[in-house]
């Protein structure tokens, strides 16, 4: 629509023609009021009204974005991002230029246009939003050329987000135009490799974990996702890969496949060594029986010494297993530290060695701990065998017990050989040995750890290269226990038999005839059963001084011999023997039985069950030191 019309502006009109086809809104106007002349058909119908200046046109202007030049002669013409709401009050956006068309009649008329970029506008509004959304990522994205250039084969890297040097510690820079092989770890699996090469080769999509290097040489795991971007002509130029870190979900993994396998190490080796240390107790006891036998022939005793030896390694092994595995129950008991230190000193120099010297140290100022008598004394013969190990040449171990505030702590030292920092690392893992295969079983320091969390406690290693291993174990400790009054033999009841009664339960034939052997040599009256008769019939050839069973009969449990002995005779010692799961079996026994671990050897035996007679029926009722029948 023409609101005047100069016939000097379009003589031909021509202009007025392509005015008014024109698919965009377009205005003239004239002077520096910018009075409005023309409008063509497409700005009525999308602003249904004629611009003046009490009706502004446009709401407000982004300012300049591009220059939008339509030829050298039109210097001032360009662009500009301006807001408005069309006839029915929607908001969108238009690029409007403005193009002088010279002086007519001293006035300047100026072509004016718009052009809707709306759907641009959103779209770069889109396209910040996703890039600022890319580069927050917490996952890695990379794009990377579909095949590498200049002799590469490998992907070259075009695009990194923020989340590389992130996660990484590799700049964007440091990757640029290189190939996506920098990334990869030394010891990536060869199969993940050769995946991702098909891959590309397919130009398909894959997911697999890699093994990824940080830029401080230390490994990652990351889940790799790899897709192709494909052009308008359906051909992959570009590949985009996403790299999530699942470190942590792999540490995870593998520490559920360990304690899956410790499980499976636990049941078999719960299953086996109930057997198995019935099989020592009597490798043991034979052993205590040849060397009575063979006094006066040292070349005979040193050989029997050797297979003493071998038994107590094969206990600790044993013990060892269980520990690991935690298929073991606790007997916790309230000791002195002090006083099980030096009753493990004959053990612990026996197991290291005439070559090498033990040196233990004790405080002046007892504190008592409360846990498992067997697994504290485990826990430092194992220490105390590792540090052997550690001294081919001979040497000294220094075991010393020191009181800290709350705490007592147990340190083994050894100047032997030392770990190096890697070794060091590993040290207190489950089945790690730097030792000869067969001649280590890797359980020695990881068993040591695990006892010590188990006891709410903490395990300490430090180590030099040449010098030597200190290892500390820090245990609660309780304050000392208070002297309690001997009992006294006439509260008691009648006074004793100095010939004591005793009922001796074990389904094992071999360790019964060992530890009846043991107990008639020393003066006692012995009442044998195998596990098959009903506990009323041993029970009813009672009373007893005192009764010896195993936890696990071959008929069950020994659960019932032991409750109807307590209904019975309430007071009565009760020894109970076991190669397994002691603890379980005592649950609710009260009061409580005193456990002896197998494998024991005859001189423990029978210290146990001195020790048992004395306490409750008095000195008359001791047997004769019978430590190994004659």
């Amino acid at each position: 629509m023409w609101l005047t019309t100069p016939v000097e502006l379009d003589a031909s009109g021509i202009f007025r023609r392509l005015f008014d086809a024109h698919p965009h809104p377009a205005w003239v106007i004239a002077d520096r009021e910018r009075r409005v002349v023309a409008v063509n058909p497409s700005a009525l119908e999308v602003y249904g009204v004629v611009p003046t200046p009490a009706v502004p046109l446009f709401l407000g202007s982004e300012g300049p974005t591009r220059s939008s030049s339509v030829g050298p002669g039109s210097p001032d013409a360009g662009g500009a991002i301006r807001r408005y709401r069309d006839r029915h009050g929607a908001r969108t956006w238009v690029e409007v230029a403005e193009i002088p068309l010279g002086e007519l009649s001293g006035e300047r008329i100026t072509l004016v246009w718009a052009r809707d970029v709306t759907e641009r506008h959103l779209g770069d509004d889109r396209r910040r939003l996703l890039e600022a959304a890319v580069e927050a990522a917490g996952e890695i994205i990379l794009v990377t050329s579909s095949w590498g250039g200049g002799g590469e084969r490998a992907p070259v890297v075009v695009y990194a987000n923020g989340a590389l040097e992130r996660v990484t510690g590799w700049s964007a820079q440091s990757l640029l135009g290189r190939s996506i092989l920098r990334l990869v770890h030394a010891d990536t699996d060869r199969r993940a490799l050769d995946a991702i090469g098909q891959a590309l080769e397919r130009e398909a999509s894959v997911a697999l974990d890699v093994h990824v290097r940080h830029q401080s040489g230390a490994g990652l795991w990351m889940e790799v996702t790899l897709s192709p971007h494909r052009d308008l002509n359906g051909e992959a130029g570009y590949f985009v890969w996403t790299l999530r870190d699942v470190t942590r979900r792999r540490l995870l993994q593998e520490q559920l496949v360990h304690a899956s396998g410790m499980d499976a190490v636990g049941r078999v080796a719960g299953s086996l060594t109930h057997d198995f240390n019935n099989l020592l107790t009597i490798i043991a006891g034979s052993t205590s029986l040849a060397q009575q036998a063979a006094a006066g022939d040292d070349a005979r005793r040193g050989y029997l010494h050797e297979i003493e030896m071998a038994t107590t390694r094969a206990r600790a092994l044993t013990g060892q297993l269980l520990a690991v595995s935690r298929s073991g129950g606790r007997n916790l008991e309230t000791l002195d530290a002090s006083l099980v230190l030096r009753d493990l000193v004959p053990l612990m120099q026996r197991l290291a060695g005439p070559e090498v010297l033990i040196e233990v140290q004790l405080p002046a100022q007892h504190r008592v701990i409360c846990v498992d008598r067997a697994h504290l004394e485990q826990l430092i013969l194992n220490l105390v065998a590792n540090a052997r190990d550690a001294l081919p040449q001979g040497g000294t171990i220094s075991v010393r017990l020191d009181v800290e505030g709350t705490n007592v702590r147990i340190s083994v030292c050894d100047d032997g050989c030392g770990m190096d920092p890697l070794t060091l690392e590993r040290a207190r893992e489950p089945f790690f040995t730097t030792k000869p295969r067969g001649k280590g079983t890797g359980l020695g320091l990881s068993t040591a750890h695990l006892l010590t969390e188990q006891y709410g406690g903490r395990l300490e290693l430090e180590s030099v290269v040449g010098e030597g291993t200190a290892v500390a174990v820090i245990l609660p400790a309780e304050a000392p226990a208070p002297p309690t009054a001997p009992e006294v033999a006439g509260a008691m009841g009648p006074k004793a038999d100095a010939t004591p009664s005793v009922l001796l339960v074990e389904d094992d034939p071999s360790i019964r005839l060992l530890l009846g052997l043991s107990l008639r040599e020393s003066g006692c009256r012995v009442r044998e059963g195998d596990g098959t008769e009903p506990p009323a019939t041993l029970v009813a050839d009672g009373p007893y001084a005192l009764v010896i069973s195993d936890l696990n009969l071959g008929t069950g449990t020994a659960r019932g011999l032991l409750d109807l002995v307590r209904e019975t005779q309430p007071q009565v010692p009760i020894l109970c023997i076991s190669g397994y799961n002691a603890a379980g079996g005592l649950a609710g026994v009260e009061p409580r039985p005193t456990l002896l671990p197998k494998p024991f050897n005859l001189t423990e035996f029978s210290g146990a069950v001195q020790q048992l007679l004395v306490s409750r029926h008095g000195a008359d009722c001791a047997p004769r030191d019978a430590g190994v029948p004659s």
